[in-house]
C-alpha cells in the first residue's frame, strides 16, 4: 500500500536557517576542544556521512513529516451500519401510510444517501433473524434487495426482537476499531417471542456498539392485514377477533438509551 509523505513547507526556510547555524556551531566546538584531534583523523568520506546524517536528522525534527495512508484514509472514513429491518406481518399495518413496511423502506433510502456511511449491512427478522446482506460497501445493491423482500418472507411468524439484536451485533465490523458500528433497528416494538431483548444489550456495551431504534407506527395501532401479492385482501383473525398490532415505543426507546443510542 502505497502512502504519501506530507511536509511543513512552511518552516522549510526556517529549517535551513537552523541547519547552517546548527553546522556552524559544530565546527566552531571541533575547532576549540579536543574533539578536533578525533575528528581530523576520522576519513574524509566518514565525516561527510557524519555531517550529512546530522542535517537530515534536524530535517526530520523540525519538519516533523506525517505518513499518511491513502488506502487507510479511505477504509476507516465513517461509519459501519446494519440496517435490523421487522418482516413480521404486523409490518403490512396501514397506521403509516402506505404501510409501515414502506415506511421503513423510505428511511432506510434517506440513511444510505448519507456520505458519512462506508459500509451497511441488512438483517430481516421476524420470529427469527438472518442476515440477509453481509457488510458491503455497494449500498445500492443493498437497497434494491431490501426493495424485493416482503413482511411475511420468514416463515416463523412473530416478533423475535433479542434474536434480531443479537444478528446485528454479529454483523458489524469488529477488527478495525477506528470505525464507528451502529445498528438501526426498524420495528413495531412489538416483542412476541424470543428472550428478553434488553438481555442483548450487555454484549452491545462490551463491543461499544450504538443502537439506534426506529418504532414504526401509531399509538393507537392497526388492524394486521392479510396480504397477497400487494393487495389487501383480508384481515388476520386471533380468537375470532381481529388482530391489532400495537407498537411498543417505550420498549424501543429503552432499548437504545441503555447503548447510548436514541
Amino acid at each position: 500500500m502505497a502512502g504519501n509523505v506530507e511536509f511543513d513547507t512552511g518552516l522549510l526556510n526556517l529549517t535551513l536557517v537552523v541547519i547552517i547555524a546548527l553546522l556552524t556551531a559544530f565546527a566552531i566546538i571541533f575547532k576549540r576542544s579536543f574533539l578536533k584531534g578525533v575528528f581530523k583523523k576520522l576519513p574524509l568520506k566518514l565525516k561527510k556521512a557524519i555531517v550529512l546524517l546530522l542535517s537530515l536528522l534536524i530535517c526530520l525534527i523540525i519538519l516533523n513529516p506525517k505518513v499518511a495512508n491513502s488506502y487507510e484514509k479511505i477504509k476507516t472514513k465513517g461509519i459501519n451500519v446494519v440496517f435490523a429491518v421487522d418482516l413480521s406481518l404486523s409490518m403490512w399495518c396501514t397506521d403509516v401510510k402506505p404501510t409501515r413496511y414502506h415506511a421503513a423502506l423510505s428511511l432506510i433510502q434517506r440513511i444510505l444517501f448519507n456520505k458519512d456511511i462506508s459500509q451497511a449491512a441488512l438483517v430481516g427478522f421476524s420470529g427469527y433473524s438472518a442476515v440477509a446482506v453481509p457488510l458491503t460497501e455497494d449500498t445500492a445493491s443493498l437497497y434494491d434487495y431490501l426493495r424485493h423482500i416482503r413482511p411475511g418472507d420468514i416463515e416463523e411468524g412473530g416478533t423475535n426482537l433479542y434474536d434480531a439484536l443479537m444478528t446485528s451485533l454479529l454483523s458489524t465490523e469488529r477488527k478495525n476499531k477506528r470505525k464507528s458500528n451502529i445498528v438501526i433497528l426498524i420495528s413495531d416494538g412489538e416483542k412476541t417471542k424470543g428472550r428478553d431483548p434488553m438481555k442483548a444489550i450487555t454484549e452491545y456495551k462490551k463491543r461499544g456498539v450504538f443502537l439506534i431504534t426506529v418504532g414504526i407506527g401509531s399509538k393507537q395501532g392497526s388492524y394486521i392485514p392479510q396480504v397477497e401479492g400487494n393487495q389487501i385482501v383480508g384481515w388476520i383473525t386471533k380468537n375470532g377477533k381481529y388482530a391489532i398490532s400495537r407498537p411498543n415505543f417505550s420498549l424501543l426507546k429503552k432499548l437504545a438509551e441503555e447503548t447510548g443510542g436514541v
